[in-house]
């Protein structure tokens, strides 16, 4: 049985591929193994924009402005859900870039037949399967099928902790910044619909506000009403009628 492989020497055959290759290439990964271990290596992620930069400015390829054609490919690759996905890839697709056969061909077989190892949605899904909405067993899942089953050594205690302390949690920080940073002002324009209290807050909470402005604007001043003190009869019992929009049906949101 062989020794599994190296994460270092993985990612030096990956590099020494794409200095040869046009891109994004396993030719010099021979077992599933390296793959595995390379597509879990962050050098997935911090190679892709410097092999499309090379790509674009070799003068066979006769890009004529690489750095404006590397921008809607950027776009692709950060996409952070389905929609900014297939949207950004219909951008790229219109752009005259698009119509290079060259440019076409590399983008779509070197690429987008490889989505799900570089596009930032799917990295973030870390490849859930989506059977339960539980939260706690997803996690699980995630656990069990991209780090236990792929760490060295016993399966001790010991060696769970280890996987969960120095692999599962510090990436699941860096996917909770990357998600965070898509989410800012600092990467996106926000709507001018979108009041400047509610910018760089998380998506769901912002959606939630937003959908209570909607109702809010429908009341006056006049329908305030200032109670300056209560009794009550019977304090196991009370019964207060209150209008459908009442900030009872808070509980009803998921504003985390």
């Amino acid at each position: 049985m062989s020794d599994p492989p190296d994460r270092q020497k993985v990612i030096e055959k990956y590099l020494q591929g794409l200095r040869q290759d046009d891109g994004y290439s396993h030719g010099y990964l021979k077992s599933d193994e390296e793959v595995k271990l390379f597509e879990s290596s962050l050098a997935a992620i911090n190679e892709r924009p410097q092999a499309w930069q090379r790509w674009l400015r070799r003068k066979e390829n006769n890009i004529s402005d690489p750095d404006e054609a590397l921008i809607p490919m950027k776009h692709v690759a950060s996409a952070s859900n389905q929609h900014d996905f297939d949207k950004a890839v219909e951008a790229l697709v219109d752009s005259e870039y698009w119509k290079d056969e060259r440019f076409r061909s590399y983008f779509e077989e070197v690429w987008l037949s490889v989505k799900e190892l570089w596009v930032m949605s799917y990295r973030l899904e870390f490849d859930v399967v989506l059977t339960t909405n539980n939260g706690i067993e997803a996690q699980n899942r995630v656990l069990k099928a991209q780090y236990v089953k792929s760490s060295s050594g016993k399966r001790s205690l010991t060696s769970l902790i280890m996987t969960v302390v120095h692999g599962y949690l510090p990436d699941k920080e860096v996917k909770f910044h990357e998600a965070a940073r898509g989410q800012s002002s600092a990467y996106r324009q926000y709507s001018e619909n979108v009041p400047a209290y509610l910018h760089n807050r998380p998506h769901g909470f912002v959606k939630h506000m937003l959908r209570r402005l909607v109702n809010a604007v429908e009341y006056t001043p006049t329908d305030i009403y200032a109670y300056f003190g209560c009794s009550l009869d019977n304090w196991k019992r009370h019964i207060v009628q209150r209008d459908s929009r009442s900030a009872v049906d808070h509980g009803e949101d998921d504003i985390g």
